[in-house]
């Protein structure tokens, strides 16, 4: 993804995933993205999901600017580290993984990639 001339951004997700009624509930803390799974991969996997399609809808409907200052959300320029896979924390039955979302300008649509 690295083209010459061109600026990268990305932005830093949480998803906290906890137990629930038997199953692994999940958010996006930052977006306020939900669902769930019957494993802790699987709630992951459909929160994933979940939140990079309220991504692209925002951009669809040309409210990511808006949305992303509301709740405090700034790109930050640059790719994510990557000598590290994405930051995982469990703590007292939940889990917490750190993911990323990227694009060329902080106006450009955002490309997820968990």
């Amino acid at each position: 993804m690295n083209r010459p001339g061109v600026e990268l951004y990305h932005i830093d997700l949480t998803i906290r995933i906890h137990e629930e009624d038997g199953q692994w509930a999940a958010e996006c803390v930052e977006l306020g993205v939900h669902s769930c799974g019957d494993t802790v991969g699987e709630a992951f996997e459909n929160v994933r999901e979940a939140t990079i399609c309220y991504l692209n809808t925002l951009e669809a409907v040309d409210q990511r600017r808006q949305v992303f200052e509301d709740r405090g959300i700034h790109p930050h320029l640059g790719l994510p580290r990557t000598e590290a896979p994405a930051e995982v924390e469990v703590r007292s039955g939940e889990v917490v993984h750190r993911a990323i979302a990227s694009a060329t300008r902080p106006d450009d649509d955002l490309i997820a990639t968990g």
